[in-house]
């Protein structure tokens, strides 16, 4: 009778767990913007995380001098980094070096989509940019759950020369977003 209860108490976790995960992580590796369509000068850089994990970035050099820092942005759950540059490469053309990558799972980045994945490449990111740009101070741009990502990247990593950080549209509960958008039945009352 143990085992059983053992089993159907894993089962009923992993599918929380898989269901919290879609929730949050809507990957897709489809085409939407190619920088060079909007005039933007950039690299596509690769870089990994602390599990072997290869990720892709776009990098925008900053277009006049002296720099005023380097920028890295953390899209929010959905489709991948040629749908969300947009909101940030303009950056580089007012003097900061501009990264925004994709999380695991999403565009041209290997392996699965996870919630702790995404964390572990968000504090790999952080890493890159310091290290790329060691002598100028780093500003981090979160979008909705972007920003929970960079916090908690942040934290893992210790956000050495981090001078700015911006959350845009960031929810402070992930209880709040799984019971907002879960396919399960909804409770009435009660606080989250």
């Amino acid at each position: 009778m143990r085992s059983y209860t053992i089993r159907s108490a894993a089962l009923l976790a992993g599918g929380f767990l898989c269901a919290c995960t879609n929730v949050f992580l809507q990957p897709d590796r489809v085409l939407y913007s190619r920088p060079e369509s909007v005039g933007a000068t950039y690299e596509t850089i690769h870089f990994r995380a602390d599990d072997g994990i290869e990720l892709t970035a776009f990098w925008f050099p900053a277009a006049r001098s002296p720099v005023k820092g380097t920028v890295i942005q953390f899209h929010g759950n959905g489709e991948n980094i040629t749908s969300h540059y947009l909101y940030v490469y303009w950056l580089a053309l007012e003097g900061w070096n501009v990264m925004t990558f994709d999380y695991r799972g999403y565009g041209a980045s290997g392996g699965s989509k996870s919630v702790s994945g995404a964390v572990r490449d968000s504090a790999a990111a952080l890493s890159y940019a310091r290290t790329r740009t060691p002598a100028t101070p780093l500003a981090v741009i979160g979008q909705s759950m972007g920003g929970a990502l960079a916090l908690a990247g942040l934290v893992r990593d210790g956000g050495q020369n981090v001078r700015v950080i911006v959350l845009d549209s960031t929810f402070s509960s992930y209880r709040r977003v799984a019971r907002t958008n879960a396919p399960w039945p909804q409770r009435s009352g009660g606080s989250v």
